[in-house]
């Protein structure tokens, strides 16, 4: 896929993500698509795409949001540089069970470093909206069963449906000490 070509994809499920469920209730808060997008390109492509979509989605995420600008671009890095690097040295297939663990990791560490950042807005005296903390573990626990899920079917559906994005079609990664 060309770099035009995953731009606009990401801009396409980014708009779908902000706009269409947004009607959902709260499956807006839930289901983190971009996040799922970038964590399944890091573990099926390169490191690269998957930090080209996570800084793709952050700022289109910050040019909609509330919160100071590069909250969520600076979430989606971390979330996927630490999948990389747990990726990289700790797991050495691809398989459904890499595919849950990882996106579990991305999921947890996505919403951990938008609380630590926000908490860091706030020291700086910049206005941002926050949240109990009862909330905030409530819907990671939410977005970590939905993201795990979702996930998993677009890994089932991508085996069938293009077979060179699959997963299991590629060779193991070589461990590396």
């Amino acid at each position: 896929m060309s770099r035009a070509l995953l731009v606009i994809a990401v801009l396409l499920v980014g708009s779908l993500q902000m706009s269409m469920l947004a009607h959902f209730g709260n499956v807006r808060e839930y289901l983190n698509i971009i996040l799922i997008f970038a964590v399944y390109a890091t573990m099926v492509q390169h490191y690269e795409r998957g930090l080209l979509i996570a800084l793709i989605g952050g700022v289109l995420f910050d040019l909609y949001s509330a919160q100071p600008f590069g909250t969520f671009a600076f979430a989606y890095i971390v979330a996927v540089v630490v999948t990389f690097l747990v990726f990289k040295n700790y797991l050495t297939n691809r398989s459904v069970a890499s595919l849950f663990a990882l996106m579990a990791i991305a999921t947890i560490t996505y919403r951990l470093s938008l609380v630590l950042i926000l908490g860091i807005w706030q020291m700086l005296g910049t206005e941002v909206i926050t949240t109990s903390v009862g909330v905030v573990t409530t819907s990671t626990l939410m977005q970590l069963l939905v993201n795990c899920s979702v996930a998993i079917v677009i890994a089932f559906l991508l085996r069938f449906v293009a077979p060179s994005y699959s997963f299991q079609r590629l060779p193991p990664r070589p461990f590396s000490t």
